[in-house]
């Protein structure tokens, strides 16, 4: 039996990058190209390597609000 992967709200998960059995993704992550998650990623921050380690915290002007995220399902829905 596998761990379950949990990734929460506005991750970036780049090309190639790889995330392990039972690993959190933190908030705002970001994962970089070809990056191999082993343990959880923290939140707002730039992960890169393999295994992946935090490189620097996102800017806190880069931080979205709750009010201003749509679900995939609200996008599908909008009118061109």
């Amino acid at each position: 039996m596998t761990k379950p992967i949990v990734v929460q709200d506005q991750v970036w998960l780049a090309a190639r990058s790889i995330v392990g059995p039972g690993v959190t993704v933190g908030s705002g992550a970001v994962l970089s190209l070809g990056s191999i998650a082993t343990r959880d990623l923290l939140a707002w921050h730039i992960h890169q390597g393999s295994p992946a380690i935090p490189v620097k915290p996102r800017l806190a002007q880069l931080a979205y609000q709750a009010s201003e995220t749509r679900s995939c399902a609200e996008l599908d829905r909008v009118e061109s």
